[in-house]
C-alpha cells in the first residue's frame, strides 16, 4: 500500500524544478467542459421536473421533461460510441 502511494507521489514531483506537478487528465479541456455542461443540464431538468410536479404542471410538460431526462443521455451515449467505433477515437 505504501509503495503504491509513494509511486503516485513520485509521479507528481518534478525533480528538475523541485515542484509538484498536477496529474495530467486523459480528457481534453473541451471534453471536461462538455461533461460539466451535460451534468448541469441534467440537474436543471431534474429540478424542473420537481418544480412541475409540485406546482401541478401540465401532463405534456411533465412528459417532455421526462423524455429529455431519459432519452437524451441514451442518444448522446450512442453517438459517442458510434464515433469511437468509426474513427477509433472519441469526440
Amino acid at each position: 500500500m505504501k509503495d503504491e502511494q509513494q509511486t503516485v507521489n513520485e509521479q507528481t514531483f518534478n525533480e528538475q524544478t523541485g515542484q509538484k506537478q498536477a496529474p495530467e487528465s486523459s480528457y481534453t479541456k473541451g471534453q471536461r467542459m462538455l461533461a460539466l455542461l451535460g451534468a448541469g443540464l441534467l440537474a436543471a431538468l431534474a429540478l424542473l421536473l420537481i418544480v412541475l410536479l409540485i406546482t401541478g404542471g401540465s401532463e405534456g410538460a411533465l412528459l417532455a421533461v421526462l423524455f429529455c431526462l431519459i432519452v437524451l443521455p441514451c442518444v448522446f451515449y450512442i453517438i459517442i460510441r458510434y464515433a469511437k467505433h468509426t474513427t477509433g477515437k472519441g469526440l
